[in-house]
């Protein structure tokens, strides 16, 4: 059967036992999982279509999740001619995130989930939120850190009377893009702290490895500080030469969380009680120490939180938060190219029309 050659499977099902239409576009690795967190949600969720311009990716996806040929279109264009869906998944490469986007937007579905780096400009990011102001969409991006475990379970510890607030996180990795990964660890920082980043200084390494999702594509790797409107500071350590792990350090007031985010393994240390109410200059006082782990989901389950979060309307990555996420990685180049002086998002303007290569 040719691809999309017929669509009575697309029919419009909202309302029938409370269900929902999606629409899954990109059907890569990421793609693929989403179709997974939305076959596991048939209590709400129904998949109708699958987009890629690639037809052995079309042809891979029917064959591993058992879907009709008809339920495959190579464009998007050719599936909204027969079928509008509750809800949009945009699982593409970033520079058709902003494309795909408004174009939801504009023929009316209601719920549109965008993977990460949400655009590749600052301008494009309002296009889409205003796109989807208009229309009365809601527009999601996928950083689901509010829904790993880990991190909650973090951040709880760290709020916590024995560490007495998180002042500092610095994350030593191995050579990952910054804007692939480093994104993500922006949006913990928020999600830690409550408070906004809004000022990013950035070294960014002189050599550049080949991305692997093509050559068109450029994710720089190197150092990131950034400071949020509270004074907590993040540093990211991403070198090209660093070549294993993710260890993140926690630095509250009264003690430390040193993680392997790899593996969840954990060491806590932190002031006695007793010692509590002496100066943070004694940083050597009796301390107690102690080894765990913080589990979390697989990142299928955490899609299918972040869906359901954006189906009821609140506590979901909003577009709106989430664009100062791409907002502080272009002032990182902005600040890796002007001999990594600080900027400050508000006063410092931002290079808002150029388009990045991340992917």
């Amino acid at each position: 059967m040719a691809i999309g050659s017929t669509v009575h499977v697309c029919g419009h099902i909202d309302g029938e036992y409370g269900m929902k239409t999606v629409v899954v576009i990109g059907c890569g690795r990421m793609g693929q999982r989403h179709i997974e967190a939305v076959m596991g949600m048939d209590d709400v969720l129904r998949l109708s279509g699958i987009v890629d311009a690639r037809k052995a990716a079309l042809d891979e996806a029917c064959g591993k999740y058992v879907l009709g040929n008809n339920m495959a279109f190579s464009g998007f264009d050719a599936l909204l001619q027969n079928h509008v869906p509750d809800l949009v998944i945009v699982a593409t490469t970033a520079p058709s995130h902003h494309d795909y986007v408004v174009q939801a937007a504009e023929a009316g579905v209601k719920y549109i989930l965008c993977e990460k780096p949400m655009a590749v400009s600052v301008r494009q990011c309002e296009a889409m939120i205003a796109a989807c102001d208009k229309s009365g969409a809601l527009l999601a991006v996928n950083h689901p850190v509010r829904f790993t475990e880990a991190d909650i379970a973090i951040r709880d510890l760290l709020q916590s009377d024995v560490m007495g607030g998180v002042n500092a996180v610095n994350v030593s990795a191995g050579n990952f893009g910054l804007a692939m990964n480093a994104s993500h660890n922006i949006e913990m920082l928020r999600f830690l702290t409550g408070e906004m980043p809004v000022e990013v200084q950035a070294w960014f390494d002189r050599d550049v490895v080949a991305n692997p999702r093509g050559a068109e594509f450029e994710d720089r790797s190197g150092q990131l500080r950034i400071t949020t409107d509270g004074g907590k500071v993040m540093t990211v350590n991403a070198s090209v030469n660093n070549g294993h792990g993710i260890i993140v350090t926690y630095a509250a007031k009264y003690g430390q969380v040193v993680l392997n985010a790899l593996t969840g393994a954990a060491i806590v240390t932190h002031r006695k009680s007793e010692f509590r109410d002496k100066p943070t200059t004694l940083y050597g006082l009796p301390a107690e120490s102690y080894v765990t782990t913080f589990e979390s989901s697989d990142l299928v389950e955490r899609c299918r939180k972040t869906l359901r979060a954006l189906l009821a309307g609140k506590d979901y990555p909003d577009a709106g938060t989430i664009r100062r996420t791409v907002e502080i990685l272009a002032g990182a180049y902005m600040s890796a190219e002007q001999d990594n002086t600080v900027v400050r998002l508000g006063r410092d303007a931002l290079p808002a029309d150029r388009v990045f290569p991340w992917a």
